[in-house]
């Protein structure tokens, strides 16, 4: 059987970021949000620190060639 708790709020996720952004190292430009769990994570990271967030998923792809003529 599970404790209650053995569950953390949002709230208690953004107060532990937020205690431990000076882990940090400096120079970020950007944070990656990495599929299922890492996106919550990570988009608390982006708005605290005022980085823009990516996915992953979006980095690895390749670049879209651009249109050839007038749209």
């Amino acid at each position: 059987m599970v404790a209650v708790t053995d569950f953390r709020s949002v709230a208690d996720l953004a107060r532990t970021i937020s205690h431990n952004l000076w882990r940090l190292p400096d120079g970020i430009d950007r944070v990656v949000a990495v599929p299922e769990s890492g996106v919550l994570p990570a988009t608390l990271v982006g708005l605290q620190t005022g980085r823009p967030v990516d996915r992953l998923e979006a980095l690895l792809a390749p670049a879209a060639p651009a249109p050839a003529g007038p749209v």
